[in-house]
């Protein structure tokens, strides 16, 4: 019997953005492919929002988080399209890896198994959100409402 995937919740220019992303990789590369199926799959079970009601604690694109690897020392990374990788840089991680794909959409305090290409099942728990893009973005327009909710204008 198989397990059954944690529900996942995006933001629709994330969607849109993974979107393309799977359709611009080359059909040609078998494990880009692989890495792709799982990203497809996460996708197809994704519920999706404005970015502006996205729950504070969801890790989405380009969110900073704590994550846990089994029973292994816990790790700070920021999510990021393949494209945004740098080299050097060991605190980004692309959704098409397997551990990114995994951590997409979850919450914090979550814990799933997920598959990775050694064929082995890895715990993968998301500790803290540190960052996350629209939270933040949330925050700073509410920076900008008067006591009645209304916009203002900050000073210049």
């Amino acid at each position: 019997m198989r397990e059954k995937l944690t529900d996942i919740t995006l933001s629709l220019s994330d969607f849109d953005k993974l979107e393309a992303l799977l359709e611009s990789l080359p059909p040609s590369d078998p494990a880009r492919q692989e890495k792709a199926g799982s990203l497809s799959h996460a996708l197809a079970r994704a519920m999706l929002c404005h970015a502006s009601e996205m729950p504070p604690d969801v890790v989405t694109l380009h969110s900073r988080l704590t994550v846990r690897l089994g029973q292994r020392e816990s790790k700070t990374l920021t999510l990021v399209l393949p494209d945004e990788l740098q080299a050097g840089r060991t605190d980004l991680l692309s959704v098409l890896a397997p551990v990114g794909t995994a951590v997409l959409g979850l919450t914090v305090g979550t814990t799933v198994l997920w598959p990775m290409p050694n064929g082995i099942l890895q715990q993968i728990e998301v500790l803290t959100l540190h960052h996350q893009p629209e939270r933040d973005l949330h925050q700073s327009a509410a920076g900008r409402q008067d006591s009645q909710g209304k916009m203002r204008l900050l000073p210049q």
